[in-house]
């Protein structure tokens, strides 16, 4: 569908919705964690459409000096057409050079704008880990490895008590396994120590390897390719010391790729921690229906598995089930398979909501426009719901649901 019942409500700002979260000290730690990661990741999403804009702006002004080169070699024929481009090895040099110096002297600022993007993006999800290891250590600090569970006597100076000494320790930790361990000794703390269950995500571990590869060519070898990133990622034009080019469509593959492991991880150690949460909340729905909307389908199978975890509610389950026959349809998969998965949850006790995406998810479209009618009347659904939801995108098209929706208003 569609986002949970806790966000039908709201969205004044998102970052008014996230701050109110944050505050209330009641509500579900790994939710406070999420939405923190969650807020960074849609900053990132506004950054890369807005100010990747104008970084692209800014380089077309200032590549003219060599299109005028281009145009001047291009010329016209007698009726005016243009003619192709032949450059002698010589002329080719010269135009190389030429494009050599602009970037030198005037840095191409969307190449600029992707490193710092992948840079910040990845510490995002260091951020996340780094608030995770610091919950587990707090509640199990004898989990510290053996060569953190010691104090110098020169860093005692600035301790005063047991537990300024077990912050100090685990901070220790954390530094040690966010700057100095690569991501399989961070893996290997979270599926061994914490108890996390991450086999579901490890396919696409590699691809997170390697944005983090490239985060730190970037880092400390100025964004070129090594021995080791063209060994395990490269192809026939990779080149050693060849700058890697990082497109928009890699930019924002890399933050659909991060958002879904951050949240996942979050979610799995949300259930391995449950007995001591008063009130929790399934957090993968919303990512779910965000990765719907930006047709991420790759990532969804690993999300609807967890429709067979006791430990979420039949409402949660059905979210899962609804978001993921959305992709399925918009997969162009047939009405049989998507009736099929609906089919392996009980619906005998539902919502008009649910109702509802379920018509539209097998082409039902008067029952469809019958249940829109009920939850618009009941105020379940307000105008935000109708340009957001995903599900609705099967009918925004067609007259008679433009006509149900034409006056409704925010909740």
């Amino acid at each position: 569908m569609v986002q949970s019942k806790s966000k039908m409500k709201k969205n004044k700002t998102r970052n008014k919705k996230v701050s109110k979260k944050i505050e209330n000290k009641d509500v579900d730690p790994f939710r406070r964690m999420q939405s923190i990661f969650e807020n960074n990741i849609f900053l990132h999403e506004v950054s890369i459409k807005e100010i990747g804009k104008h970084a692209q702006k800014y380089d077309n002004e200032n590549i003219n000096p060599l299109m005028e080169i281009l145009k001047n070699k291009i010329g016209k024929g007698k009726k005016g057409n243009k003619k192709k481009i032949k450059f002698s090895k010589k002329e080719l040099s010269g135009v190389h050079k030429v494009f050599e110096n602009i970037i030198k002297t005037q840095p191409l600022q969307g190449h600029l704008f992707s490193k710092n993007t992948i840079v910040s993006m990845v510490s995002t999800l260091d951020i996340l880990l780094s608030k995770l290891f610091s919950f587990y250590y707090e509640k199990n600090p004898k989990k510290l490895s053996l060569e953190n569970q010691s104090i110098k006597f020169g860093e005692l100076e600035n301790i005063e008590n047991i537990e300024e000494a077990q912050k100090f320790l685990i901070n220790r930790e954390i530094e040690s396994l966010l700057i100095e361990e690569g991501l399989n000794r961070k893996l290997q703390v979270l599926k061994k120590d914490m108890g996390l269950n991450l086999d579901s995500i490890n396919k696409n571990l590699e691809e997170l390897k390697k944005l983090i590869k490239i985060r730190n060519l970037i880092v400390h070898n100025e964004g070129q390719m090594d021995r080791e990133y063209i060994k395990k990622y490269g192809d026939k034009t990779s080149e050693l010391n060849k700058n890697i080019i990082v497109t928009d469509k890699y930019l924002n593959d890399s933050l659909f790729l991060l958002y879904f492991i951050g949240t996942y991880i979050i979610q799995e150690a949300q259930f391995s921690f449950s007995e001591e949460i008063k009130k929790k909340n399934f957090l993968l729905i919303n990512p779910m229906h965000y990765l719907v909307k930006h047709e991420q389908y790759h990532l969804l199978r690993s999300i609807y598995d967890f429709v067979l975890n006791p430990k979420i509610s039949a409402s949660e389950r059905k979210y899962i089930v609804i978001n993921y026959c959305i992709g399925l349809k918009k997969q162009g998969r047939k009405l049989e398979d998507i009736e099929k998965v609906l089919m392996l949850e009980d619906w005998s006790l539902t919502r008009d909501d649910f109702e509802m995406c379920k018509s539209a998810l097998l082409d039902k479209d008067q029952e469809f426009y019958k249940y829109l009618k009920k939850v618009i009347k009941a105020k379940e659904i307000g105008l935000e719901e109708i340009n957001t939801w995903a599900i609705f995108t099967f009918h925004k098209d067609k007259q008679e649901f433009k006509s149900i929706v034409k006056n409704v208003k925010p909740l």
